[in-house]
């Protein structure tokens, strides 16, 4: 017999799974020492980024195919629920493009340019 998921269970996964950017320590504040320590944490923990990128390109793709699904429908005016959805769904893949650039751009850095200082 299958166990329930519990909620305690997916709050604490469902983060980690998803967002990068709580692996990432804050080089910018302390003084010369500590900041040269977290940038070297952080070109360790770059790793991890192919993974989390390929996470938010399947949920890319995932709203874009929403998006493409609901574009015929969102014309129809009578569709008001079927527009909403759309606008929804437009608004979740902008958003989800922005946070793959974002972990794209970290990669690139920590590899090409964090490798010459």
């Amino acid at each position: 017999m299958l166990k329930p998921i519990r909620l305690g269970v997916l709050r604490l996964w469902l983060p980690r799974y998803l967002w990068p950017f709580g692996r990432f320590r804050d080089a910018s504040t302390g003084t010369e020492l500590e900041r040269w320590a977290a940038y070297r944490y952080n070109r360790e923990q770059r790793v991890h980024l192919p993974q989390y990128a390929l996470n938010w390109t399947l949920i890319c793709s995932f709203w874009l195919a929403n998006v493409i699904y609901l574009e015929p429908y969102g014309r129809d005016p009578a569709g008001t629920w079927v527009w909403v959805c759309y606008a929804i769904a437009a608004l979740l893949f902008v958003g989800s493009i922005s946070v793959l650039s974002v972990i794209v751009v970290g990669q690139l850095y920590f590899n090409r340019i964090g490798a010459r200082l």
